[in-house]
Formats: structure tokens, sequence, C-alpha cells
């Protein structure tokens, strides 16, 4: 099992159903989330739920992922915030090739 403490994970669709799942076990797992999500007020929402848990490794940005500048704006976000590495990203290949001007790298055995 690796060890996933203090890496970043950006997260899109976190505000509910599989992306708000996967933002949980990434916390749960010691990291800094950044959580996207196109519905502003369903973001906070979650972002409020997790940090009334103590929850506190979290950075909301609102993000449509078929507009190229929203998707631009969320590497900004992650990288100038945060400063890490980005070890997980739950978007279209495409948006993550543009996002970051390269392919990403297979991460585990999936």
């Amino acid at each position: 099992m690796q060890d996933f403490t203090g890496k970043v994970a950006v997260i899109t669709g976190a505000a509910s159903g599989i992306g708000r799942a996967l933002t949980e076990k990434c916390l749960a797992e010691g990291m800094q989330v950044v959580m996207a999500d196109i519905e502003e007020k369903a973001l906070q929402q979650a972002v409020k739920e997790l940090q009334s848990t103590g929850q506190n490794a979290i950075l909301p940005v609102k993000t449509n992922v078929a507009i190229l500048d929203e998707i631009e704006n969320l590497k900004q976000q992650a990288w100038i915030i945060l400063a890490r590495y980005i070890c997980c990203l739950t978007m279209p290949a495409s948006a993550v090739v543009a996002m970051l001007g390269t392919a990403p790298r297979r991460i585990g055995n999936g």
C-alpha cells in the first residue's frame, strides 16, 4: 500500500457521488484535496460538511471541465495554493493532457 499522506488530489465532480466518495477517501488517507465541481452551491455545502468533521485540507474550485479556461484556472489554483504534486485526477484524459501538457502516468494496478 502506498502512503499518500501530504500528496494532493484534484477531484472533479467532488461535490457528490463518486467524486465525493473519492474526496472522503483521499482525506482519510491524509491527502490535501482540490475539490472541483460545476455546482458551486453543492461544492460549498460539501466543503462545509467535510470541514465540520475536522477535514481542513480542502481547496474548493468551481470548475466546468468542458471549458478549457476553467480547467486552466483549476490547474493554477492547485499549483499556486497547494504547491504540491497532483497525484489523482478524475476527469477526461483530454482535459488532463490540456491541463498538464502531457498524458498522465498510470497510478496503481488498474
